[in-house]
């Protein structure tokens, strides 16, 4: 039973946790701030409150909107763009909450490329010409296994302002927001 109307962000693991944790058959109760901050709770029982704070959800993409008014970047093949994923992965920074502008892998100017702020790969492919491609390092393990699972296939990269979407020629399609930090430019000799 919902009250009013608004918006909010909950991981999904956490989501997932929380419920299981709260147990089957009971009510459970979402309320949401103006923020985007959830409390979950059990009805009947004010001692079960769990609270998660919220991301701005304007930041995210409407999947139903993101799909039909992207756009074909390019057509790849799956087995290229996932070995250069796997490739390049060790030198993307997990530091997202120091550094986001690294924690990503880019793809521009013919080059895919990312640095830890300690290492640098830049991997080359005439394929990566006129393509415009970020992933952060959290989406790479389901877009590896989109990947490997359509390992044989061309896909398209389809791209928004907030997301990319990758769909496999039988139809599968995965989407992901569009890192919104911008990767340093690099010298034009690299």
């Amino acid at each position: 039973k919902a009250t009013g109307s608004g918006m909010f962000t909950v991981e999904g693991k956490r989501l997932i946790q929380a419920i299981n944790a709260i147990g089957d058959g009971f009510t459970i109760n979402l309320e949401a701030d103006e923020k985007g901050n959830v409390t979950l709770s059990r009805e009947g029982n004010a001692k079960s409150k769990l609270n998660y704070p919220g991301l701005d959800p304007t930041t995210f993409p409407d999947w139903a909107s993101e799909v039909s008014s992207a756009t074909l970047s390019k057509k790849l093949p799956a087995k290229l763009l996932m070995s250069c994923l796997n490739a390049i992965k060790p030198y993307v920074s997990d530091e997202d909450t120091k550094r986001p502008e690294l924690c990503q892998a880019v793809i521009k100017d013919g080059k895919m490329m990312a640095t830890d702020a300690y290492s640098l790969a830049i991997l080359r492919s005439a394929e990566f010409e006129g393509l415009d491609f970020k992933i952060q390092l959290k989406d790479f393990p389901n877009v590896l296994k989109f990947l490997k699972a359509h390992e044989t296939q061309d896909v398209e990269i389809f791209s928004t302002g907030k997301a990319h979407i990758l769909k496999a020629q039988d139809g599968t399609t995965l989407g992901f927001m569009r890192s919104q930090h911008n990767f340093q430019n690099l010298p034009p000799h690299f």
